[in-house]
């Protein structure tokens, strides 16, 4: 029988969920530690004098993380420093390639933050973490719906967004460039099922979003719409803005 077994290569661990940010140059991420108690129900006439024992407690542990120390890495392994320090408990995702179209979805806090930068002659520069899960970790198996339209505006005489490429359900990267004198864009997504976020905040199918605001002259600003369904995979859309 052929085997149906995919490399590991392309797992990301991101910071903040699934579509967050990833955390840089991961080398090795460590399985999902889950256990549980057991209650001993053993009575005085248990079959043939055998114990009997039923579950307990379902528990959790820590996920241990390895990798290259990348000091740059702000918003990802940095970040699980700030973390340590604060006790924040956050939201993880370990999205696995896509040929397997699988993620687990956690919550935890940094038990020990990105540390053991040892240096050797001819040795690289390594980083570990453990990331102590809290809560019931959910493992989906299957993605969400497209989007089936994505459509907007801009501020400057309510012209329509221009997407580049033209939208496509399965196409997940657009761009757009805006008048200079917008200061902010609209967008109407649509799916047909799913919770529908931008931003992070919800829009109904078909809706239009409030005000999202753009940088200054000159900049770039990212946004993000995501598709979810329950028990299954985010899409995520990612719309660059350009405001020459």
């Amino acid at each position: 029988m052929v085997t149906e077994a995919k490399a590991a290569y392309g797992t990301q661990l991101y910071k903040g969920g699934v579509g967050g940010t990833a955390i840089a140059e991961v080398t090795s991420i460590g399985g999902m530690p889950l256990d549980s108690d057991e209650i001993d129900v053993t009575h005085l006439t248990s079959d043939d004098g055998f114990e009997e024992v039923i579950q307990g407690i379902r528990r959790t542990g820590a996920i241990s993380i390895e990798g290259n120390f990348i000091p740059g890495d702000t918003n990802g392994q940095i970040a699980l420093l700030t973390d340590y320090y604060a006790g924040t408990v956050d939201d993880y995702a370990i999205v696995f390639p896509a040929a397997l179209a699988a993620v687990w979805e956690f919550r935890a806090f940094v038990k020990k933050p990105p540390s053991e930068n040892e240096a050797a002659v001819d040795g690289k520069i390594p980083f570990s973490a453990e990331l102590r899960i809290t809560g019931k970790p959910e493992l989906s198996i299957t993605y969400s719906n497209n989007l089936s339209g994505l459509t907007g505006i801009e501020e400057e005489v309510g012209g329509a967004l221009t997407l580049v490429p033209t939208f496509a359900g399965g196409t997940y990267e657009y761009a757009v460039t805006v008048n200079t004198a917008s200061t902010y864009i609209k967008l109407t997504p649509a799916a047909a099922s799913g919770v529908i976020t931008v931003n992070g905040n919800t829009v109904s199918t078909g809706t239009e979003t409030g005000e999202i605001p753009l940088g200054a002259a000159g900049s770039i600003t990212t946004v993000t719409i995501k598709v979810k369904e329950t028990d299954k995979i985010a899409r995520n859309y990612t719309l660059t803005v350009m405001r020459p």
